[in-house]
């Protein structure tokens, strides 16, 4: 009740995160800004089909926002939900759970060469023992040659998982470079195409699905350049034509490298040093300097690309619920 009282107007267009968790068995769907962290819609709902999405967006925007991009995980119903709201809008697949799956499926076959190894061990075991020709022939060399395998599988994948990751930057830590669409997307291409030519259960059935939203999983690049272009008119009245693009990166990598620190890589914690230094370096004591930075880093923020700050309020209310379990 108190939601539906908010105007959200204010914060006119937005992308909107959005996700579901449960309570008692019930999906309690969720629509938030990550910008602002304002909870746009909160509902405890019968289910969490394509028409209850659906609705749940348009009664979002009943609010007086209005939603111009959604970033969500790879849910079947999703799409169609759009449709049932007569909405039209951009979509960015949550790549925080396309990074953590895929750090899964390597696991998976590291485990799967682990127990290539043991099963070689064990025949060596009893070859030793007692030497067997049948054995040696039937089993031990087929048993090495998947060892080799597995090895093989895992050290390919994790080759092409690398350039995965690095194929859904938005802003590459080392240049400060904001990532271009059209090279992303061939690197994309290029790592999919790869990663397809690996023989194994887990991984066909994971590029599959990312092979099915492939073209929703760099839209943040789109959003950042649209805004990017108003940026530089900005930028130009402030900084000289041959220092915007140093402007521009200085500022983007010093947000990049503090998005690492937020999210608990603390090996770049020398190089996030290195990024504040020379942040503070370019913009000095000159506030419009300093404001061009806050803006620009504003502008990376608002180009969403996981649903982690709604995985962050699900965690909330999952603890609230379970205090208040007991009440009606």
């Amino acid at each position: 009740c108190i939601l539906r009282g908010i105007d959200t107007s204010p914060l006119g267009s937005v992308i909107a995160a959005r996700d579901e968790t449960f309570f008692q068995g019930h999906p309690l769907l969720l629509v938030i800004d990550p910008v602002s962290t304002t909870i746009l819609f909160a509902q405890v709902t019968t289910d969490r089909q394509a028409d209850t999405w659906g609705a749940a967006l348009l009664m979002a925007q009943e609010q007086g926002v209005t939603i111009a991009g959604l970033v969500e995980d790879m849910a079947r119903m999703y799409g169609k939900s759009q449709e049932e709201a007569g909405l039209d809008v951009p979509v960015q697949k949550d790549i925080w759970h396309i990074q953590r799956d895929g750090s899964q499926v390597l696991r998976d076959l590291e485990r799967a060469a682990f127990r290539a190894t043991r099963q070689v061990i064990k025949l060596e075991k009893q070859l030793l023992k007692q030497w067997d020709e049948t054995l040696f022939d039937e089993r031990y060399v087929l048993a090495v040659a998947q060892e080799e395998l597995c090895y093989d599988r895992h050290a390919t994948f994790c080759q092409w998982l690398s350039h995965l990751v690095d194929a859904l930057e938005l802003v590459d830590w080392r240049s400060g470079e904001i990532r271009d669409r059209a090279i992303n997307d061939w690197l994309l291409e290029e790592t999919l195409s790869a990663m397809s030519e690996i023989d194994q259960p887990h991984v066909r059935k994971w590029v599959k699905t990312l092979r099915r939203h492939q073209s929703q999983l760099l839209t943040s690049l789109d959003w950042v350049e649209a805004s990017l272009h108003a940026y530089r008119q900005h930028l130009a009245q402030v900084v000289s034509a041959d220092q915007q693009e140093s402007f521009i990166r200085v500022v983007a990598r010093h947000w990049r490298l503090q998005q690492a620190l937020t999210n608990g890589h603390r090996s770049f914690r020398r190089q996030a040093q290195d990024a504040e230094a020379a942040l503070q370096l370019l913009v000095a004591n000159d506030t419009q300097r300093r404001k061009l930075a806050e803006n620009l880093s504003a502008l990376l923020d608002a180009a969403c690309r996981t649903s982690s700050m709604m995985e962050g309020v699900n965690g909330l209310l999952k603890q609230f619920l379970h205090n208040h379990r007991a009440f009606r």
